[in-house]
């Protein structure tokens, strides 16, 4: 499934109820602590925060993921270190289409 612009809209607006200063802390944050530092600024459990993202983007919450081996000759390692993604398997998509796990949605959809 892939990210919209107005499900990332509805995520952005989310974070905009936060005041300035926690909305710069978040944004400098990387990606992997965003959750942490979310659920801090909300006082709500990280798990929390991670079900009204999925949500907010209508990406699915998926509790076990199967990691596709040799996950670099799928996308580079830019893009996995940038995104804080790796594929993963899903038996639901075309051939040329590939599912990735991340630990925030991206900032803009990707095509």
């Amino acid at each position: 499934m892939a990210v919209s612009a107005s499900h990332l809209t509805a995520l952005a607006d989310w974070i905009a109820q936060l005041d300035d200063e926690k909305q710069a802390a978040l944004r400098d944050a990387p990606l992997a602590d965003r959750q942490r530092r979310m659920s801090e600024f909300t006082a709500t459990s990280p798990a929390d925060v991670l079900k009204r993202m999925c949500e907010l983007t209508k990406l699915p919450l998926v509790e076990q993921i199967k990691l596709i081996p040799n996950a670099t000759k799928v996308i580079p390692m830019r893009l996995v270190h940038e995104y804080q993604c790796l594929p993963v398997e899903d038996d639901k998509l075309a051939p040329d289409e590939v599912a990735l796990a991340a630990v925030w949605p991206p900032r803009t959809p990707l095509g």
